[in-house]
């Protein structure tokens, strides 16, 4: 432990902090709230998460979905919209729904262990609920749709969903979902995040299929467990939606407003719970210091207090801070306390950000040496996002490529934060 030194957020370390936000999230998976208007609760739920950049917002989905997945046996979904990528974005909502079924086909071919029998049951609610050519209309958006069911997307047809009305692919991608829900009461989640980005058509078909899902399950249940549900009639599955954006960023008629007042005006999904993801507190910067120092939380008071007057408690600034405290060695292991420990002097002439682009300069300006940059460079052009496999191939033209390649200076930009 003392060798490899704490490591503050980013996919490998351990989250800690707004354990009260990731608990309202998981609750409103699975708890039962009172009915509205009178009415019995949908199937469908939203909760809106909301907050600045860098506050941690996708950071509490994903430990929610992580929670839900491992202890609820939920299947989880999530997406993230690219600024100026709105020519995509129908196709990340498409891939939304995509995941679901590619967890419901994974439990088919046996990948998931107990699950399997929940997987085929899910597979033959699809395949009596839509025919031959919905199923080859939904494949072209939904790859994962012939995995779970073969039979649906084999033989020809003229009608594909590059020629489909967006308005039939939404009534069948609503039927498959509500399908795969109501074969076994087994739960999802899915997560939509910087929905910000999101251009307003994709987000209003995002919206319907929602809608018609909570439709056709409160439907099901009215017929006493049609449309899929297994002979013993038991409950259908519930469908949790987060709907993750940046409150900074949007106003009035905004898309992401729209979107979010029809989820509330909708009469087939209720939204139980809207989080707004503020600054960290005193206790959660303490409770984060005193985990990964491995110390009580008496001795690591005097250092909470700068890190939060330093920060007000802005998740990515206390974040990057914490990490350049420990790359620069001013918290280091010290042998002789046999603990972690500071050089108070040295914190007192730290240099603080006020931005989220002064965090991202000063990590650029850290890297050493310019091939983590060409690696950056290249990864900007591919929207900041590319397989290892498409980066490979690049690699055989040696002016885009780093010296070393791009699995080699990957490392750094992961280190500082920069990509993950």
């Amino acid at each position: 432990f003392p060798g490899s030194g704490p490591r503050f957020g980013g996919p490998a370390a351990t989250h800690r902090g707004r354990d009260s936000e990731v608990m309202r999230l998981v609750e409103a998976a699975v708890s039962d709230p009172p009915p509205s208007d009178g009415g019995r609760p949908s199937a469908v739920r939203c909760v809106l998460l909301s907050g600045a950049a860098g506050s941690g917002k996708s950071s509490l989905a994903r430990r929610a979905a992580d929670a839900l997945s491992a202890d609820g046996g939920w299947m989880t979904s999530t997406v993230k919209f690219r600024r100026g990528a709105d020519h995509g974005s129908l196709g990340l909502v498409y891939s939304l729904f995509d995941g679901l079924v590619s967890s419901a086909a994974d439990d088919a071919a046996g990948f998931a262990g107990d699950d399997a029998g929940y997987g085929l049951r899910a597979s033959d609610a699809v395949s009596r609920t839509l025919d031959g050519e919905s199923g080859r209309i939904l494949s072209e958006a939904l790859p994962s749709l012939p995995r779970l069911c073969p039979a649906l997307a084999t033989g020809g047809g003229p009608r594909r969903a590059g020629e489909a009305s967006t308005s039939r692919l939404t009534f069948l991608l609503a039927r498959l979902v509500a399908a795969i829900l109501s074969s076994d009461g087994r739960g999802a989640l899915l997560v939509a995040d910087d929905i910000q980005w999101c251009e307003g058509g994709a987000l209003a078909v995002l919206g319907e299929v929602l809608t018609l899902v909570g439709r056709h399950l409160a439907d099901d249940d009215d017929e006493g467990g049609g449309g899929g549900s297994p002979p013993s009639g038991g409950s259908n599955g519930r469908l949790l939606y987060a709907c993750v954006y940046r409150d900074d960023e949007v106003g009035a008629g905004h898309p992401a407003t729209v979107h979010a007042d029809a989820l509330r005006d909708s009469p087939h999904v209720d939204v139980v719970d809207e989080i707004v993801a503020s600054s960290l507190g005193r206790d959660d910067i303490s409770s984060m210091l005193a985990a990964e120092l491995r110390l009580p939380r008496r001795l690591v008071d005097r250092l909470t207090a700068q890190v939060y007057n330093r920060t007000l408690g802005h998740a990515m600034f206390v974040v990057q801070l914490l990490n350049r405290l420990v790359g620069s060695g001013i918290v280091s292991y010290s042998p002789a306390r046999q603990r972690y420990a500071w050089d108070e002097d040295r914190l007192a002439r730290v240099r603080t950000f006020d931005s989220v682009a002064s965090v991202i300069v000063s990590n650029l300006t850290s890297l050493d040496g310019t091939e983590p940059l060409k690696a950056l460079r290249v990864l900007s052009c591919l929207l900041g996002r590319a397989d290892l496999g498409l980066l490979r191939l690049l690699e055989s033209n040696g002016t885009l490529s780093p010296d070393g390649g791009f699995e080699t200076n990957l490392p750094p930009l992961v280190d500082g934060g920069i990509v993950e």
